[in-house]
């Protein structure tokens, strides 16, 4: 299943509780942080992980900067 896109189903399964965001905030670089809230967000849809080498979508990953305090022009690996 591909990953959602559509602004409803990304808030629906990339939204972060407390406890999620707290966990990803104990992450030392800006890189981690948003790379653990990636793989906290496929896996809850449909409890999946990421493919070696596949790129999360820009809904997904503006959604989860705006959440975990992360500058998307920090992270170089887009």
């Amino acid at each position: 299943m591909a990953p959602p896109s559509e602004d409803r189903e990304v808030a629906m399964y990339c939204f972060l509780t407390p406890d999620k965001i707290e966990a990803v905030a104990r992450k030392r670089t800006v890189a981690a942080r948003l790379s653990y809230s990636v793989s906290l967000a496929y896996l809850r849809h449909p409890r999946r992980v990421r493919e070696v080498g596949e790129q999360p979508n820009h809904a997904i990953l503006a959604f989860l900067v705006s959440q975990v305090d992360a500058s998307i022009f920090q992270f170089h690996g887009l």
